[in-house]
């Protein structure tokens, strides 16, 4: 009777310590985001120091409140850092107005339909209602349409929604 408890208990443990395991070794949202990110190469999490050695072209550098940006005129793409906290000085949005650079498969001149289609299959989900603001773990995504019948999309932007800045009154 001992020994059937000692292999039950062991089957337990072992279980417990594969499940631990498997969940440690799946990629976080970040991880997965950042392989289909298509943006002259950059990544979120990307020091600053990486960024400017990847992308061509000079950048204006745009102080904001915590942070500051870099934007790639020639390239019409613009990176967000912290100036503080736990991601300082690491890309934490990657904003896209040029058409040949891609974000979870979606592109700048891409209609709202494609849009859904792409964000379902990353598990994306609306932000409160707001058709522009879309959110899967710590990961946004933000989208600008024009105006016309298909909803294209000019802007794509995506971040990180970090607690710390979240919190903080500027």
């Amino acid at each position: 009777m001992a020994k059937k408890w000692i292999w039950i208990g062991s089957s337990v443990i072992l279980i417990c310590i594969a499940l631990m395991v498997y969940y440690a070794m799946l990629p976080s949202v970040v991880e997965r985001v950042n392989r289909e990110l298509e943006v002259n190469g950059l990544k979120l999490l990307m020091t600053r120091a990486e960024v400017e050695s990847g992308m061509t072209g000079s950048a204006s550098f745009e102080q904001g409140f915590g942070g500051h940006g870099l934007r790639y005129p020639e390239e019409n793409v613009r990176v967000d850092f912290l100036d503080g906290g736990r991601y300082k000085d690491m890309a934490v949005s990657i904003e896209t107005k040029n058409i040949n650079h891609s974000i979870l498969g979606i592109r700048v001149g891409d209609s709202a339909q494609n849009l859904q289609q792409r964000l379902k299959e990353h598990s994306f989900k609306k932000n409160h209602g707001d058709t522009h603001h879309f959110v899967h773990g710590n990961v946004y995504l933000q989208v600008d349409y024009d105006e016309d019948e298909a909803k294209t999309i000019r802007r794509i932007r995506i971040g990180l929604e970090d607690s710390d800045r979240k919190s903080k009154v500027y």
